[in-house]
């Protein structure tokens, strides 16, 4: 799909908090960039301000505001893609921890999304109530909102609270096409049942490491201090930690894991109506380990 505006096609990525997007698409990112030279953006919904634990940051949460969005912008960097961090039609953040489904994340979303006028959307999956795993309120909520926003994307009346006053009445709005929706796995969820795994090459996991490598305060402080682990050493250490975790994912999946191999998976929407055509999926996910067996039969269900 083309929008018109540009022949490099649009990757955007609607994240929960600062470090979704490296943690989970890294790898894919790095693909993207390199064989696509796309526009790309990670828009996350929430300020970042609960993933830490020193208390200098209750006495001064926009401190911690800042080293996240820094740390996000810096990887984000790495594959060549811009940060955004959304807010609502009164210029306020989303708190972390406490994202909503409502009228004013859906707005924000809404134009974030016809701003950039994207060809593909990654994003976090909605909630599964049979899911025996607590799943994380902000994560499943960004799946619920760019779900329920989605078929509102060619709209242009739908969220007039997020318009520019500069709007001449004579004009007519530009078309916004309904992009390609995929969701990636998302380890705080139990279940999984991708139609996409793409594994990553020794080039991308490195680049997928120095991107999540960016976000310091997280790998080396936040996670290993709320999970109760030691933190890695260093960038080798954290690139055998994300090696570990993709093990444990592949063996969930209809794949023989090959050693040292990283994997991320993904799965395919419907939303905003729109479908993919398997050349589509080919090219936005290259080396599918699954051979597209999978994705071709979820879209001839689509359909």
């Amino acid at each position: 799909m083309s929008n018109g505006k540009s022949v490099k096609p649009g990757i955007m990525f609607i994240a929960a908090h600062q470090d979704d997007a490296e943690g989970l698409a890294g790898g894919l990112l790095s693909k993207l960039s390199k064989r696509l030279n796309p526009r790309g953006v990670v828009a996350c919904l929430t300020d970042g301000s609960v993933g830490h634990y020193r208390t200098e940051f209750l006495k001064d949460p926009k401190k911690l505001n800042q080293i996240r969005d820094e740390e996000a912008k810096n990887a984000a960097l790495i594959y060549g893609f811009n940060y955004q961090r959304l807010v609502d039609n009164n210029g306020e953040s989303f708190k972390d921890g406490r994202l909503e489904v409502n009228w004013k994340t859906r707005g924000a979303v809404w134009k974030a999304i016809r701003d950039f006028k994207p060809d593909l959307i990654i994003t976090l999956p909605v909630n599964d109530y049979t899911d025996p795993y607590g799943m994380h309120n902000d994560h499943t909520n960004v799946g619920e909102i760019v779900k329920n926003t989605a078929y509102l994307i060619p709209a242009p009346l739908a969220f007039p609270e997020y318009m520019s006053e500069n709007i001449d009445d004579k004009d007519e709005f530009e078309y916004i096409p309904p992009p390609i929706i995929v969701t990636v796995h998302d380890p705080y969820s139990g279940k999984i049942q991708p139609d996409i795994v793409v594994a990553l090459t020794e080039e991308e996991l490195d680049q997928k490491v120095k991107a999540w490598g960016a976000h310091l305060s997280q790998w080396k402080e936040w996670l290993p201090w709320v999970g109760r682990y030691d933190a890695p050493s260093d960038t080798e250490s954290l690139k055998k930690s994300l090696i570990a975790r993709s093990h444990r994912l592949a063996q969930s999946l209809p794949i023989k894991p090959k050693e040292n191999e990283v994997y991320e998976s993904f799965t395919i929407t419907k939303w905003a109506l729109r479908v993919p055509t398997l050349d589509e999926i080919k090219r936005y996910f290259p080396d599918d380990v699954l051979d597209y067996r999978f994705a071709e039969k979820k879209i001839k269900e689509l359909l």
